[in-house]
């Protein structure tokens, strides 16, 4: 079973261990135990664990159709489905995605949008 962690810099603006700039604000989605368990003990840091389950968008409004290609599109967000989210639960899609989970909601929004194609 795959580890997975959300650390967040609490109190000061931003701090830098291991190759890792952490930004107040800004959490980051880990998956190494060490990293896990390093981050657990530091003071200044919220670590949450995360369900290693795949989140799953909320069910579009409209009727899906075959398209024939054989692919499946559980994995494609709306532009609107992601404007509803949080932008914790924006940090996680990007996560899962492989893309960069920081920056603005507008900027993951988009990274988002672009890696689905």
């Amino acid at each position: 079973m795959a580890l997975r962690a959300r650390v967040e810099l609490r109190g000061c603006l931003t701090h830098q261990s291991g190759g890792r700039l952490f930004k107040n604000g800004s959490p980051q989605i880990l998956t190494n135990p060490s990293e896990i368990k390093y981050y657990q003990g530091q003071a200044g840091f919220t670590v949450t664990m995360l369900s290693t389950e795949k989140a799953k968008a909320p069910e579009p409004a409209t009727v899906e159709t075959d398209d024939g290609d054989g692919g499946e599109s559980d994995n494609d967000y709306t532009e609107a489905d992601l404007r509803k989210m949080k932008k914790a639960e924006l940090v996680d899609v990007a996560a899962e995605l492989g893309l960069d989970a920081e920056g603005t909601v507008n900027e993951l929004v988009e990274r988002i949008l672009e890696a689905q194609g």
